[in-house]
């Protein structure tokens, strides 16, 4: 047996903030090539550092998932002798994501950024926004096959498959081709005492933690192209979007004692949440900030952090810049600073709450 030794990262480059480098070609970052592999094969994956402007003709793909807990990792081998430790959900998911037969190129915070390097880490957090903007598609991993999580994907492309929706004025029509020309009508109702299994397999599937993420709302904002991965099955991220928006719509129910009242109410508020995911305009700060305020994030830092590519350009220039070595409490009251002086404003002091220490 061929002896590993700790993967170390090599330095990216000089240390300059990405507001004052972006597009000139001289910051880089790092992509990972997930090499072939079939069930039992340890996980292999190799590292190069690419330009930023080099982003734009590279074909990768941009991962979306719940990075779980750090508790007993696994490791992965990086070339052929350096050793590389990542959570369990991430082993899994590079697992389900792989090809029996070509590599994989890959875009994985947790192993493309050096997350012992505080300076790097908040140099490659402000570079987000161009690594996801230019993925070829963005992959959201829910997790592996459970709780029936195939049906769902089944019954959300049965529905896609016979309902349109069109995002500008917020209308359903039939689908081209469809023979269910009912079903997009606002008074036509979706019954799930008759769907009992879809009905709880796409609310158990909506109920996983992806969706509590603060990060998912830039990483499907950005996304050219998203799909949604659940152990090997896939779909479109915008035949779950058009789902959502069309049982919304609707008059729906469950069957009697088929759902308590406090799941019922999160299936809602979950699909509220895919359709705001799909928006495509940035917003105004206060705004994304009231979104997020149920949204939850391993550093308190992120709150802040993980929202900025989404912002309307005139506040991301308002002075926001990631930085680690700061503590929470000072991103906190940077950003209201910032705000107060850019807007000449004391409405974001409406988001802030006292909580016991």
């Amino acid at each position: 047996m061929t002896t590993k030794f700790a993967y170390k990262y090599s330095d990216l480059g000089p240390r300059r903030q990405p507001a004052a480098t972006a597009g000139k070609g001289c910051n880089r970052v790092r992509l990972l090539t997930l090499l072939p592999g079939v069930s039992g094969d340890e996980i292999t994956v190799t590292l190069r550092m690419v330009s930023l402007d080099a982003l734009n003709h590279t074909k990768y793909e941009a991962l979306s998932y719940v990075w779980g807990s750090e508790k007993e990792p696994i490791a992965i081998t990086v070339g052929r002798r350096w050793s590389l430790n990542v959570s369990r959900n991430l082993a899994v998911a590079l697992k389900h994501l792989r090809f029996e037969v070509e590599p994989r190129v890959l875009w994985v915070d947790a192993i493309c950024i050096n997350q012992e390097d505080l300076q790097e880490r908040a140099q490659q957090v402000g570079f987000m926004g161009d690594i996801y903007r230019r993925a070829w598609q963005v992959v959201v991993w829910l997790g592996p096959e459970e709780n029936d999580s195939t049906c769902a994907l089944d019954f959300v492309n049965t529905l896609n498959r016979v309902v349109s929706v069109n995002w500008w004025n917020g209308t359903m029509g039939p689908a081209i081709g469809t023979e269910m020309m009912s079903l997009w009508q606002a008074d036509h109702s979706i019954s799930f005492s008759a769907m009992v299994r879809e009905g709880l397999a796409l609310s158990a599937l909506l109920d996983r933690p992806w969706f509590q993420r603060v990060w998912i709302r830039q990483e499907i904002f950005l996304a050219k192209k998203a799909i949604v991965q659940c152990g090997h099955k896939e779909i479109l991220w915008a035949a779950l979007k058009n789902t959502a928006f069309c049982i919304s719509e609707k008059n729906f129910y469950f069957g009697p004692l088929q759902m308590t009242l406090d799941r019922s109410n999160v299936f809602r508020e979950r699909l509220a949440l895919v359709q705001d995911l799909g928006r495509e305009r940035p917003d105004h700060l206060l705004g994304v900030l009231k979104a997020t305020m149920a949204s939850k994030c391993k550093d308190p830092r992120d709150r802040v952090y993980g929202v900025l590519n989404m912002l309307d350009p005139r506040e991301s220039n308002a002075g926001i810049i990631p930085d680690y070595t700061l503590s929470a409490a000072e991103v906190y009251r940077n950003l209201v600073v910032h705000f107060i002086a850019h807007y000449k404003s004391l409405d974001i002091l409406s988001y802030t709450r006292l909580e016991r220490c």
